[in-house]
């Protein structure tokens, strides 16, 4: 009587604690590439206004 065993327990609630961390890195991936995409994004900008400015400069 004093187990802990139980005949019903069938490791859902393992299970779905797996599942919460599969989410949770899954949504660590998401942030991680969208943050990733906004550098590169910024980076392009400020390449394409420093190529205008030296071609600005340049033509004068």
């Amino acid at each position: 009587m004093g187990s802990d065993w139980d005949p019903w327990d069938d490791g859902a609630e393992e299970a779905e604690l797996v599942r919460a961390r599969q989410v949770a890195c899954a949504g660590w991936a998401a942030i991680v590439t969208i943050c990733v995409g906004v550098v590169l994004c910024v980076a392009a900008v400020v390449l394409v206004v420093l190529v205008g400015l030296f071609l600005l400069v340049r033509g004068q």
